[in-house]
């Protein structure tokens, strides 16, 4: 090793505290940035298994494909592995378990599927022909089937018919072929029945692909390829050889070529898909593949984003670090030039520091990354347990992923070291001995405002001059400081635009509990005022709804509802909600409308508020936008037609608009979202006075509770044990588990997205510290001078804390705009799939402008603290300035 190498190691020894700093900076650097590789790693492979595992590992599906035109998939080059499959039928279960399950369903898999869909052998072989079967051990458990291995099982396989009536119209309408999306029907039965005697050769867990819902219990039996016979159909499942988003494109060619029936466009007559082709979106989408370009440019934009913030803030940290380090020993490399030390032995001196910072923090970064990540996993997983089907994130390292980290940390310490290498180089010995490169007191440099010293006084010129006598120190913090109000302003937007963007996509619920019925008959609403009593019902809102039709003219008709369907010959069509509510919420909801609830229970004509909001998806580019549904305004009036008029010709009557708002009563939920409804909210009896305006035929309508209840699952006990009493049809759904899941799984979100803001926000304090512990180190002489003049202890604390708030504005002057700029930036990206209001993140802003001068007021004081222990006398004698 070389003496200037030594020279720099000793330094290093020397400044223990500086070192120590920069070190941690840099570990912190590597940790993050390890951590979000190893992170995206798991995250991918953790759910592209929990595909696998719930839907299989497929890529392609084509389904009833002619067995006789198998090869062209055989035989085309993407193809790894072809799965094929096909329903045989429903058997009825001679001692179903329950109502909803009364059913076996029955499947066939050829040999390799069995191994890439997600079934898990408890006991036995899989089948390999179609005269074997594996059942679930439930079935034997629950008693609903006797047998062991090897026993001959023979059912009736059929499948499912139901009759159904409309109720509005009494039409009676008969739906064959119910598969196992299709939950029971009252009074189905099983048709085109046939024998089918299958050898059990084993037992199996549920599979991953039922579902809860499904009416029937799925049971597997073999099927062997070479018994096909030319006309028979099945199912295909095709797992690739390759991934590309051009999968999509050739899957749609070989779906022609297996001639699979087209689906054309309505309007233009153009190819738009094929009938049966589906593609494993789910899994694609996780291994990098999507067909939809909003979601990759959304996806490419926050990841360029993300590492545009973690470059900037690792090089920032560094760069100070290294550049401190330069102004510090630029005496001892003047002293080395002035004995022959050439610009190439200065320049290595620095990279060698930096060599020697970074064999020490990146193999630590790189552990305290690994490991950071498997504890998030330990204490995020019980979350995920929860709020999904048992998924867990499992820590994958990719020796791949820790080489592009070092190689990515080790290129951010070289891009940070570079500069100041190229400065250290280029310092003379006169002016490295004078230190006339870092300290210049040029008059028109440190000027200030004469009103800085009549508002705020003496020490306050002086903390002012001081900073602009050190411009480069003081540049550095107040980067550093940006950095962080950049880093947790739009992190915390991000998240809110997330939360906002996914309620748009998935709705927004106030309630955790529904029961919806019809109300034609006395029964159901006898059965629903008892609903409404149950112990467990909580906070709760009853409406009815009577759905008609509209058409708008030109004027009337929003903007957003212009994206959608062209207009009729009469004008824009409009699904029409009538929505009557109880008196106790009519009253909120008019105060919210502000207007008088008397005026419209008074009114001759029936008067509604219309809720005017609506979300639309844009068939083609997927995008969602949020606006009016109509451009309606109080005292308007809306014609009401029958649905079954349809040519909008035979005004039935009409309803007056007495308020317009985009407020809705949090319990009333996802009533409305479309931008082609009109949501009018009447007061109660409204629906019975307009009820005989309608023809007969056309006067259904259907009552909903909404419940927000303390105790979802004891509320759905209760409703069934009350509707054995009843012979009615109706429905519920219990949300609650439902929006726990979803909270959690937002949980899940901040965790990860706070964790890393606070990672890199560490890094920024660790530059902030370095650089102004550093600065107020090297100013010893400077302020030993102050005290030796007469400056007391409380003017050094002022003129401390005016230093302390000038860095706070400063660095709030610039960071604020520039996280606006970041903020809109990723609502523009954003936009790409969501349109939506921009907010301002007003409590985060107030938690960053209270963070900034905590930080910088906290390192100020330990570093003053620090410097008044000096002795004046020692300070002045100080020749390392």
């Amino acid at each position: 090793m070389n003496i200037v190498n030594k020279l720099t190691l000793r330094h290093l020894k020397l400044n223990k505290k500086r070192t120590l700093v920069t070190v941690i900076g840099v570990i912190i650097s590597v940790t993050m940035i390890t951590a979000v590789a190893t992170f995206a790693e798991s995250f991918l492979g953790t759910m592209r298994n929990y595909q696998v595992e719930s839907g299989g590992n497929w890529h392609v599906f084509y389904g009833e494909i002619p067995a006789d035109k198998l090869d062209i998939i055989y035989n085309d080059k993407d193809t790894k592995h072809a799965i094929l499959s096909r329903d045989e039928g429903y058997a009825k279960l001679e001692a179903p378990q329950s109502k909803s399950q009364p059913y076996l369903f029955v499947k066939d898999y050829s040999e390799q599927g069995f191994t890439n869909f997600p079934v898990k052998l408890l006991e036995g072989r899989f089948p390999q022909n179609s005269s074997e079967i594996i059942l679930q051990k439930s079935l034997i458990e629950s008693g609903s089937l006797s047998c062991q291995v090897g026993d001959t099982l023979t059912l009736q396989v059929g499948s499912r018919t139901a009759t159904v009536e409309d109720h509005r119209t009494g039409e009676v309408q008969t739906l064959e072929d119910l598969d196992q999306r299709t939950i029971v029907q009252e009074g189905e039965t099983l048709e085109h029945t046939s024998s089918k005697s299958y050898t059990v050769v084993g037992f199996m867990e549920k599979p991953g692909f039922e579902n809860d819902w499904a009416p029937g219990i799925t049971a597997l039996a073999g099927l062997d390829p070479n018994s096909l016979q030319p006309g028979d159909l099945v199912d295909v499942s095709v797992e690739l050889n390759t991934l590309s988003r051009s999968l999509y494109k050739h899957g749609r060619e070989i779906a022609g070529e297996l001639g699979m029936p087209e689906i054309r466009d309505a309007e233009t007559g153009e190819l738009a898909g094929y009938q049966n082709l589906d593609f494993n979106d789910s899994l694609l989408q996780y291994s990098g593949i999507t067909s939809s370009d909003s979601f990759q440019t959304v996806f490419y934009r926050i990841c360029a984003i993300v590492i545009v913030v973690i470059m900037i803030g690792s090089i920032s940290l560094i760069y100070n670090a290294f550049s401190i380090s330069i102004s510090e020993r630029s005496r001892h490399l003047g002293m080395l030039a002035s004995v022959g030390a050439t610009k190439a032995q200065k320049r290595k001196s620095v990279f060698f520091e930096g060599a020697a910072i970074g064999l020490v923090a990146i193999p630590l970064g790189i552990l305290f990354g690994i490991g950071g990540m498997w504890l998030t996993f330990q204490c995020v997983n019980p979350l995920l347990r929860s709020s999904t089907n048992n998924m867990e994130l499992s820590l994958t390292i990719s020796w791949l992923s820790v080489v592009v980290a070092v190689i990515f940390s080790a290129l951010t310490i070289f891009i940070s070291t570079w500069i100041p290498a190229r400065r250290a180089s280029k310092i003379s010995p006169i002016d490295a001995i004078r230190q006339t490169k870092d300290v210049k007191l040029k008059g028109k440099n440190v000027k200030t405002s004469r009103l800085t010293r009549k508002v705020f006084g003496f020490e306050a010129e002086l903390a002012l001059k001081n900073l602009k006598r050190n411009k480069r120190r003081y540049k550095a913090t107040i980067f550093s400081l940006t950095i962080s109000i950049l880093l947790f302003l739009s992190v915390s937007s991000f998240m809110q635009m997330l939360v906002q963007a996914n309620r748009m996509s998935s709705g927004e619920l106030g309630y955790n509990f529904n029961v919806n019925a019809g109300v034609s008959y006395s029964e159901e609403k006898e059965f629903f005022d008892k609903a409404v009593s149950l112990p467990d019902a909580g906070e709760h809102l009853t409406y009815e709804t009577m759905s008609t039709s509209t058409v708008l003219g030109e004027s009337q008709a929003s903007d957003l509802r212009k994206k959608g369907d062209p207009p009729l010959d009469q004008g824009y069509y409009y699904s029409i909600q009538l929505v009557e509510i109880d008196d106790q919420a009519f009253d909120a909801y008019c105060k919210l409308a502000n207007t008088d609830p008397a005026a419209l229970r008074d009114s001759s004509v029936p008067s509604g508020i219309l809720f005017n909001k609506a979300t639309f998806q844009d068939k083609k580019t997927g995008k969602f936008v949020e606006g009016k549904s109509s451009n309606l305004s109080a005292g308007s009036s809306v014609g009401i037609y029958s649905d079954l008029d349809g040519n909008f010709t035979s005004l039935l009557f009409e309803v007056q608009v007495a308020a317009v708002t985009d407020q809705k009563l949090e319990l009333l939920g996802n009533l409305n979202g479309r931008n082609n409804v009109l949501t009018l909210i009447l007061p109660r009896g409204t629906l019975d006075s307009v009820r005989e305006k309608f023809p007969e035929d056309d006067r259904f309508s259907y009552t909903n509770i909404v419940y927000q209840s303390p105790n979802a699952d004891g509320l759905e006990k209760d409703l069934e044990t009350l509707g054995e009493s009843y012979s009615i049809q109706y429905s519920y759904m219990n949300i609650d588990s439902q929006a726990k899941k979803m909270d959690q799984m937002t949980m899940v979100m901040l965790i990860f997205a706070y964790g890393f803001v606070i990672l890199i926000s560490a890094i920024g304090v660790a530059n902030i510290f370095n650089t102004i512990s550093t600065s107020i180190q090297l100013r010893k002489r400077e302020f030993a001078m102050l005290k030796s003049v007469g400056m007391t202890p409380k003017g050094f604390n002022r003129m401390l804390n005016y230093e302390s708030i000038f860095y706070g504005v400063k660095a709030l002057l610039y960071g604020i705009p520039l996280s606006f700029v970041a903020i809109f930036l990723m609502y523009n990206a954003l936009g790409e799939g969501f349109t939506f209001g921009f907010a301002v993140p007003w409590i985060p802003l107030v938690i960053a402008i209270a963070a900034v001068f905590l930080i910088v007021g906290s390192t100020m004081l330990y570093a003053g603290h620090r410097v008044k222990r000096e002795n004046i006398i020692d300070a002045l004698k100080e020749e390392n300035i």
